[in-house]
């Protein structure tokens, strides 16, 4: 049986903490068929298995961050993160 792929959408200024905290309970997820797509405007130092970061001006807006995290998107499933 072939589980959906579920894909975890992170939108973030960059909060250090809040990131941090994401990324962990993320990694914590026993589902296997997953990945998180964080999309920043702060550069990042974030890297692992299922973790997708994308970098954007510091003009896009909460709404064209959300709708870039679902075109990046690889998964049957989407979830706010």
């Amino acid at each position: 049986m072939k589980f959906p792929k579920i894909s975890c959408l992170l939108v973030t200024k960059g909060d250090p903490v809040l990131l941090e905290r994401s990324v962990r309970c993320f990694r914590q997820q026993t589902y296997k068929n997953k990945e998180l797509v964080i999309i920043s405007k702060a550069e990042l130092d974030v890297s692992g298995e299922g973790i997708q970061v994308l970098r954007v001006p510091d003009r896009l807006t909460l709404g064209a961050m959300r709708n870039l995290s679902i075109e990046v998107a690889t998964g049957d499933i989407v979830c706010q993160w």
